[in-house]
């Protein structure tokens, strides 16, 4: 609805009517200014205008915001500390700044989420876009001293919008700037419009008020701009109790579809519950997590078990498996036996969870997800409760490859070997040129019990087929005189007496093949005639560096992508698995565990010697698409055509060209 078609008053109803939606949304998607006053100001009113955000940002339109102190929003009191000096604001600017309209985006998706509201929020602010100011009453502070008065607080409720033919539109009423005072609570508000001559005196009445209070012509007022000295008062005007109901609706969760299983998972289960020790070597996307919950789901329900320790690395792969566990006990929460999964108690020692002293007082009828961390590992399970129970724990390793580094292997020597039940999962549990790390996994886990590859699992349908592209590259005059200095620096430490390994050797070599000059440029040319590929795509480069030349390339031909690295918040990539941007570029960090079911294309811009990773980048194509049956993905590879310069025996590039092929050729049997 457009804001010319308001009527004189409005109400939130039981007929679906709300201020929310018939004003502020109608007013705020074509205005150029707004500004108000209210009692109370929570970040949840973005809710009610979250699908037309990023209008609001590309626009910059302006909002003043005048506001008593009582700010029961915990995250919005972080977010004007944030902001408190300029020097933070411009920090804090910068920060949200890179992503700020895909935040945006992912906001209009799921206005529930806490962290695009904050990241919007703080843009907003930072960026003098959203200016707050705060009003007290005189003497209140005083007041304050002798126990809170909330109906003695800032209690306007009126504001305007200017657009830019001219027009105003005010209100006065009794909602605040809150979701709830949007759209729930029982509200009320006349409105008055500038092209309507018997509006205009209690109109300009109204604009005059706020405007007087906003810059500080109100003798009743004491009016503080956002710095040091509101904040002190923020604090203490906090209260203790709610003095009005949570803003926030809860979030529903949808019923789970229940937990099917293939053939290859039931045959899975069969053999760990007959050898109760080793590794499922399981390609991508073929339901590891499935597998290892139904075990769970076993053991739990025959006694054999009283408790579960999931372990892996990575805050991205481990709030998954707390999303996946927490999605499978729902399940059975109607379940009223003894040994219902329903029951369990499910804690979190990752990120900025700090639940383990918690899960060791209790241990039974418990799962505790914790991160990889050596020392953190060691001290769980050194623990005399963990001693005491060590007979009826399951302990699952993810990405149990990782399980194998020099840290894991100083620290946790023999530290498995009374954990009765002891699981690890991987597409690819040997480590490359490890042979200590291979073995020292499976001395704690033990042995690889049953094996999934590829090539069945696309034969099974369980993954895709896919069609391999590969561009060609020749090293450039700049890349050779790197590879001449790396060989220069490799004969003047053999002539000190400290020679080069082979392997030191590969990997100073491999640094130069992974980021060839040329590789930004070929990527253009392939792209020139394969345009479509950049629609739901992961670009996997070398490092930071390199992924902003290659977003730049990207850049050419969608304005839909981000770059995924370190910090980068993880809900990006729910907006490509639900086609909200079409590509992102990344490096290591979305090698293992996300699960992204409809994307369909990867571009291996940058890939080390080890199948490991190939194989798990490639897995994140390969997965079925259940909203797109007939998916075929794309794997788009750069080759080394200079293999003698780099003196390998076997050349990585085609080495990994030649199974991939291989691969592709493998045909679903029963299509």
């Amino acid at each position: 609805m457009t804001y010319r078609n308001l009527e004189d008053i409005y109400q939130n109803d039981e007929n679906n009517l709300s201020i929310g939606r018939e004003l502020m949304s109608s007013c705020l998607s074509e205005c150029s200014h707004y500004r108000r006053g209210t009692a109370y100001f929570s970040s949840s009113s973005l809710k009610t205008y979250a699908s037309f955000l990023g209008g609001i940002i590309k626009n910059n339109i302006k909002m003043e915001i005048l506001c008593s102190p009582v700010i029961q929003d915990q995250k919005l009191r972080e977010i004007l500390d944030n902001n408190s000096t300029k020097e933070k604001m411009h920090e804090e600017y910068l920060q949200a700044a890179e992503d700020i309209l895909l935040s945006a985006a992912g906001f209009s998706d799921d206005p529930n989420n806490i962290e695009y509201r904050s990241k919007i929020l703080s843009y907003l602010i930072s960026k003098g876009q959203l200016e707050i100011k705060f009003a007290i009453p005189n003497g209140y502070e005083d007041a304050v001293k002798n126990g809170f008065d909330y109906e003695s607080l800032y209690h306007v409720k009126n504001g305007y919008f200017d657009f830019p033919n001219g027009d105003v539109v005010a209100f006065d009423g009794s909602f605040n700037e809150s979701l709830s005072g949007h759209l729930t609570n029982r509200e009320r508000t006349n409105v008055f419009r500038s092209w309507h001559s018997e509006d205009n005196r209690r109109l300009e009445r109204t604009v005059n008020d706020i405007n007087n209070d906003w810059n500080e012509k109100s003798s009743d007022l004491d009016i503080y701009p956002l710095g040091e000295e509101i904040l002190l008062k923020i604090k203490a005007f906090a209260p203790k109790n709610k003095p009005f109901p949570d803003i926030d609706n809860p979030v529903e969760v949808e019923e789970s579809s229940g937990w099917g299983l293939w053939n290859h998972q039931k045959e899975a289960i069969e053999a760990f519950i007959k050898k109760r020790c080793g590794i499922l070597e399981m390609a991508t996307g073929t339901g590891k997590t499935t597998t290892s919950l139904e075990i769970v789901k076993r053991l739990y329900e025959s006694s054999q078990i009283d408790s579960v320790i999931i372990s892996t690395f990575g805050n991205t792969l481990l709030g998954q498996w707390a999303k996946e566990v927490q999605e499978w006990k729902k399940q059975y929460s109607k379940d009223s036996s003894n040994r219902s999964i329903g029951n369990l108690y499910i804690f979190k020692e990752f990120d900025k969870n700090s639940e383990m002293s918690s899960y060791l007082n209790i241990i039974k009828d418990s799962v505790l997800i914790v991160s990889r961390n050596p020392k953190k590992l060691k001290q769980l399970l050194v623990n005399r409760r963990i001693d005491q129970h060590k007979q009826k724990i399951l302990i699952i390793h993810d990405e149990v490859h990782g399980f194998g580094s020099k840290e894991m292997v100083s620290n946790l020597q023999g530290s498995h070997k009374n954990i009765r039940y002891r699981l690890g999962l991987s597409a690819t549990p040997d480590r490359d040129y490890d042979e200590n790390g291979t073995k020292f996994i499976t001395n704690e886990i033990g042995p690889i019990i049953y094996q999934y590859p590829i090539e069945s699992a696309i034969r099974d349908g369980i993954l895709c087929e896919f069609k391999y592209h590969t561009i060609d590259f020749q090293y450039t005059k700049q890349d050779k005189e790197n590879i001449k200095k790396i060989y220069s620096r490799k004969a003047s430490s053999e002539k000190k007496g400290d020679p080069w390994s082979v392997e030191r050797l590969y990997r100073e070599l491999s640094n130069v093949r992974k980021k060839a000059e040329n590789k930004p440029s070929l990527l253009n040319e392939f792209l020139l005639n394969n345009k479509g590929l950049v629609n739901s795509s992961i670009f996997f480069v070398q490092d930071k560096e390199q992924g902003v030349k290659i977003a730049t390339i990207v850049g050419r031909y969608t304005e839909r992508y981000t770059t995924f690295f370190e910090g980068t918040p993880d809900k990006f990539i729910d907006l490509l698995d639900k086609n909200k941007i079409d590509a992102v570029i990344a490096c290591e960090r979305l090698n293992e565990g996300v699960d992204i079911k409809s994307l369909k294309n990867i571009f291996l811009i940058s890939t080390p010697r080890a199948k490991l990773v190939t194989i798990q980048r490639m897995g994140r194509c390969l997965r079925v698409d259940p909203k797109n049956k007939s998916k075929i993905s794309n794997v788009v590879d750069f080759i080394l055509m200079d293999n003698k310069i780099n003196s390998e025996h076997l050349p990585a590039d085609q080495y990994r060209k030649q199974w991939i092929e291989e691969l592709s050729l493998v045909e679903r049997s029963n299509a």
